[in-house]
């Protein structure tokens, strides 16, 4: 069961889980947490998010951006079962 409500990953994008916050809320938390410029509606997007217990440099497992993961071979976009979706600032 993932433990997610909205996160900061490395490259200082946020992903908001969007079951728990609307677009406005996650604005909302982005301009006021985020000390970064300021953000409007139209620089929320739409991704997908997925928990991997094992990934290479995070031996504790990590959440990862899946939005536009293709297959290696055949470069069609993967998708995971567990993933689910989110904005991202």
């Amino acid at each position: 069961m993932k433990q997610f409500d909205y996160l900061e990953f490395d490259n200082d994008v946020w992903y908001f889980d969007q079951k728990k916050y609307t677009k406005e809320e996650a604005l909302a938390i982005y301009n006021e947490e985020s000390g970064l410029d300021p953000a409007t509606l139209d620089d929320v997007k739409e991704g997908q998010v997925c928990w991997f217990p094992k990934r290479e440099g995070y031996p504790d497992g990590c959440y990862s951006d899946v939005t536009h993961e293709t297959n290696r071979v055949t470069g069609e976009k993967r998708t995971y079962k567990k993933a689910f979706s989110v904005w991202v600032i």
